[in-house]
């Protein structure tokens, strides 16, 4: 395996593996194990229709978004992490057959599903055709599908299940609240009516100790007044009239009636 100086790609390099003096020449490239991590000199074979930089420490594609004739890429076990490099594809035409395994970007979920969307012009994908990773997803969508339809019916008996049960609880709470208010409700009403009448009877006899309270001290004042009438009309009967003690008499009957 060889090493490049400092991971850096350069003219040299590319006329010596591929014995030409001018890089618009150079429809091919292999250079594979060179611990490459800089080769944006590759942004200059224009011409270029095979790409193949194996074993390499390369973390961008930037360098292959200006080749219009690149056909084959082959970047097997480089340090390529993120779907955001793909785009730098998404500008040649031509390109058919693209290899990143080995990548870390082809660990991350959804990796094969996301390049080929990215990318339709591809045919080949990791040396796979590209008709059998659409077909293989179909597969796996249409069985997750019905998957997960199956498990959205049991979730929604299990979520109707519930709120049967639920709505018979409350039902039972509803009857049981309304039946408890009920009787509280003629509780209340009862309490309030015994204390009602309670109430009522000791405000009558309220009123009846006070009429009695006044009209024992109305007889006492009657009676009192009577005492100095009587000492009155008793003195005056020895002057009176046989007439006149007849007139008294009369009012006195007509006041006893």
């Amino acid at each position: 395996m060889e090493s490049s100086s400092h991971g850096i790609l350069k003219d040299i390099m590319i006329f010596q593996k591929t014995r030409t003096t001018n890089l618009a020449d150079v429809r091919s490239l292999n250079m594979w194990g060179y611990e490459l991590e800089d080769v944006s000199i590759i942004s200059k074979l224009v011409n270029a229709e095979t790409i193949s930089l194996p074993i390499n420490r390369i973390t961008s594609l930037s360098a292959f978004q200006n080749l219009p004739n690149l056909n084959n890429l082959l970047l097997r076990q480089n340090l390529i992490s993120d779907f955001n490099e793909i785009c730098h594809l998404s500008y040649l035409p031509n390109l058919e057959c693209l290899t990143l395994l080995d990548n870390p970007i082809a660990s991350l979920p959804n990796y094969r599903e996301t390049v080929i969307k990215m990318l339709p012009q591809l045919k080949k994908l990791d040396d796979v055709n590209v008709n059998l990773i659409h077909s293989n997803l179909s597969s796996i969508q249409n069985s997750n599908g019905l998957s997960k339809s199956y498990h959205m019916k049991q979730q929604f008996h299990l979520l109707s299940g519930m709120k049967s049960c639920d709505s018979s609880k409350n039902k039972t709470l509803n009857q049981n609240k309304n039946f408890n208010q009920e009787n509280q409700f003629n509780h209340d009403n009862m309490y309030r009516s015994e204390v009602g009448e309670k109430k009522m009877r000791q405000s009558l006899n309220m009123k009846m100790i006070l009429q009695k309270r006044k009209e024992n001290q109305e007889r006492k004042i009657d009676k009192k007044n009577d005492s100095h009438f009587l000492t009155a009309v008793l003195s005056l009967i020895p002057e009176l009239s046989v007439d006149s003690l007849q007139i008294v008499l009369d009012a006195i009957n007509e006041r006893c009636m």
